[in-house]
């Protein structure tokens, strides 16, 4: 948890927000469904390839970059060498990408369009009371990411929603 809330913190601090952008459009996503067009609606994506799009994405010249970079990369190793054991991938998803684009840990992220209430009712609003997000900064990351994103068409700045204590 200490590898991932370093991460979140400096990428909020550095605040690229192209290579957040680059990422919340570039990783592997998965549906409740097999409605592929829905895919900008999806709420879950790969992790590994999150932080591989956002570091790759961070631009030579941001002040923070080889801070990120390094940071990006000791996370990826510890989730592909030390928590994912072993990642078997085969076949296409719905959309036809290759699964061996995921890396074997998928991760709530903000959809691509839609809004944040509709997705936060579709959650249930039981996500916050995962031990996950009481131990970790992923939430408040979401927060970040969601804030991130230009909003959709027709609406007004997207809310903070905040985790019950």
């Amino acid at each position: 948890m200490v590898l991932l809330n370093r991460w979140t913190g400096l990428v909020e601090e550095a605040a690229c927000v192209p290579a957040v952008r680059a990422a919340l459009s570039g990783t592997m996503r998965f549906y409740m469904d097999s409605d592929n067009s829905r895919r900008e609606l999806s709420l879950y994506g790969d992790l590994s390839g999150f932080i591989r799009i956002y570091t790759d994405s961070v631009p030579a010249g941001h002040p923070r970059a080889g801070e990120l970079k390094a940071a990006g990369r000791e996370l990826l190793t510890f989730l592909e060498t030390r928590l994912i054991m072993n990642n078997i991938a085969f076949g296409k998803n719905e959309a036809g990408r290759s699964m061996a684009d995921a890396h074997g840990l998928s991760i709530h992220l903000p959809a691509l369009r839609g809004d944040r209430e509709a997705a936060e009712k579709y959650l249930g609003g039981k996500y916050t009371y995962l031990s996950f997000i009481k131990n970790s900064r992923w939430y408040e990351f979401v927060n970040y990411l969601w804030a991130s994103m230009p909003p959709p068409p027709g609406a007004g700045q997207p809310s903070k929603i905040t985790a019950p204590a």
